[in-house]
């Protein structure tokens, strides 16, 4: 893998989060979620002030090979996963997996007694390979579509 950068994300790079967002979940395999599932869920780009909170309060890490974002991961509360999408070009490349290694490390660094997120159908054998255990199966309303998503947690 080309050489991983990471940083923290800052309001300008908004529009380059975003973009990511939208380009990661209309390429989740349709086994998964329907075409209209998925666009109800990038719908949730539209939602600006979210993002820009986000990114002010939360650990929210940017991942780069060389200029190019490729990746993105928000920790909450130094406990829950609120977001983490990876590039589909750049998919199984070890960009989450080295998203996730940093914010494990930073809920440990604040003796945080566990990790959280709400997963998708795509993402929840990453988080089962990484130690999470599934709580509750959730289904969702967004703008008209039903989308299920997984609660999981991890002791620390």
């Amino acid at each position: 893998m080309p050489k991983l950068t990471v940083q923290f994300a800052k309001k300008t790079n908004l529009a380059a989060i975003l973009k990511l967002f939208k380009r990661s979940v209309l390429a989740i395999d349709e086994s998964h979620y329907t075409l209209a599932q998925k666009k109800a869920w990038a719908k949730s780009s539209e939602n600006i002030a979210r993002w820009k909170t986000a990114i002010e309060n939360q650990f929210f890490l940017l991942a780069y090979i060389e200029q190019e974002l490729v990746g993105f991961i928000a920790l909450e509360n130094n406990k829950h996963i609120d977001l983490i999408y990876v590039c589909p070009l750049h998919s199984r490349m070890g960009i989450a997996q080295e998203l996730i290694n940093l914010v494990e490390k930073q809920a440990n660094y604040h003796r945080s007694s566990e990790l959280t997120a709400d997963v998708s159908k795509a993402a929840i054998t990453f988080f089962q390979k990484n130690g999470f255990q599934i709580i509750t199966e959730n289904h969702n309303k967004r703008y008209g579509e039903i989308l299920v998503n997984y609660s999981v947690s991890k002791k620390l």
